[in-house]
């Protein structure tokens, strides 16, 4: 079994390779990024999350439920860039 310590790092990995720079908020791979290291993103009601980001910049803050350890946050930030081509999103992401 991993320790807390080695599951968060791992998770951090796998979100920082997935870069920083996009055309939408990809939670599809966020959210593939907590499941490989079998943990579940979810709502207030401790059901996976569903929903959508709104706003052209913002945070969030989610919690992560493993079966055998203690909860961790998944904390998403988004900022609304306009560049030559049209629009692109900076994603930061991280598990705390």
């Amino acid at each position: 079994m991993t320790t807390r310590t080695t599951t968060r790092n791992r998770i951090n990995k796998s979100l920082s390779i997935l870069g920083t720079y996009h055309s939408s908020i990809p939670m599809d791979k966020i959210m593939s990024c907590v499941k490989n290291e079998g943990g579940m993103v979810v709502q207030e009601d401790d059901t996976e999350w569903n929903g959508i980001f709104c706003g052209e910049q913002g945070n969030a803050n989610m919690r992560i439920l493993f079966d055998w350890m203690k909860p961790m946050f998944l904390s998403v930030s988004w900022y609304k860039m306009e560049t030559r081509t049209g629009y692109r999103y900076e994603i930061v992401t991280y598990v705390s």
